[in-house]
């Protein structure tokens, strides 16, 4: 970005938050074995949440820190719940939790 505003009116984005549950009940599972190794885990439950985007660079820093601060909290419940996609605290307008079985 040069400019310091980015357009007239700012993008949508998709925000998602992906939890995954591996083979050991409690084990959180490692990205180098999920994504190098082929490694799948069991399930992955994702969140998606459409957030208005930045309108200028600031903002993009300041919303960048937020979401992650709140995937952070989100993935912390979720392992601490014991992988329970409730334990998302998704907000009302986001729908509920996807979940994905692999076999």
């Amino acid at each position: 970005m040069q400019d310091e505003s980015m357009e007239a009116e700012p993008p949508w984005l998709l925000d998602l938050t992906l939890g995954y549950v591996d083979y050991v009940p409690g084990e959180v599972p490692d990205p180098v074995s999920v994504f190098l190794l082929g490694r799948c885990p069991s399930e992955i439950h994702i969140t998606v949440e459409v957030v208005k985007g930045p309108d200028n660079r600031t903002s993009a820093v300041k919303l960048c820190k937020e979401r992650f601060a709140t995937k952070e909290s989100r993935l912390h419940a979720f392992y601490a719940a014991g992988c329970d996609p409730a334990a998302f605290d998704c907000p009302a307008t986001s729908g509920p939790p996807i979940k994905a079985r692999i076999s």
